[in-house]
């Protein structure tokens, strides 16, 4: 990404420790206005291509336009566009405090090894919001399917030990109708939840946003589901 090409432009054109605190400081707190603006368009594009692309999943016809779709994205409190943000705030702190009192060579070393963190970093929520857009076209194209109520919906983590406890909270769900599933992957899913944590066994908030790889999926409802909810009569 383009904030270590500007990091490593700052560390390189310092002649001392307190310079290179100068130079990264206005670098960093720059960052956010500039990479706000070139971001943007790309991450519209991406947006849209990962909206598509779950939205065709359904053989439904939909609007990869769709307004309120990407204003809730590009308004995501834990999304890529938030994280560019938070970044130059985030990193110029961490670099004043811990530069600060290192020989140059030390500093240099120091504040690329933490560019290059933040940048994989970014590149996570990245992925993560790639998920979540293509999640989003799906659950948006199901909204006009006639046959809408006639399925169950649900919440499907990896399960690969990696899994968060807050993941396998929504998954307990299973099956939801389409507004349960809908409201679970707008709202709960990029809130704070309290569970507990399997592997520690303490109570902790979790996010299910960060870094999702959770996807979701509908089936159909038996015929006693149908018949019980009134969208089958009993002699059909």
């Amino acid at each position: 990404m383009v904030h270590l090409q500007a990091i490593q432009a700052a560390i390189n054109n310092s002649n001392s420790t307190e310079e290179l605190i100068s130079n990264l400081c206005t670098t960093l707190r720059s960052y956010p206005a500039v990479a706000l603006k070139e971001s943007e368009p790309i991450l519209e594009r991406l947006f849209k291509q990962s909206f598509s692309t779950g939205a065709k999943d359904t053989g439904a016809k939909i609007d990869p336009g769709d307004e309120h779709a990407f204003e809730w994205f590009k308004s995501n409190p834990i999304g890529f566009i938030s994280a560019l943000g938070n970044f130059g705030i985030t990193e110029s702190s961490w670099n004043v405090k811990k530069l600060r009192g290192k020989d140059l060579s030390s500093a240099k070393q120091l504040a690329l090894g933490r560019a290059t963190e933040a940048n994989y970093k970014l590149q996570r929520i990245v992925n993560s919001d790639i998920t979540k857009a293509v999640t989003l076209g799906r659950i948006l194209a199901w909204i006009d399917d006639p046959k809408r109520d006639f399925y169950n919906y649900g919440w499907f983590p990896m399960h690969d030990g990696r899994e968060k406890d807050v993941s396998l909270l929504f998954e307990r769900r299973n099956p939801m109708t389409y507004w349960e599933l809908r409201k679970t992957f707008e709202v709960d899913h990029v809130i704070p939840k309290m569970v507990i944590n399997r592997h520690t066994g303490r109570r902790e908030a979790q996010v299910s946003a960060y870094n999702c790889r959770c996807e979701v999926a509908r089936w159909p409802k038996s015929r006693r589901q149908l018949v019980n909810q009134g969208l089958l009569s009993q002699t059909a």
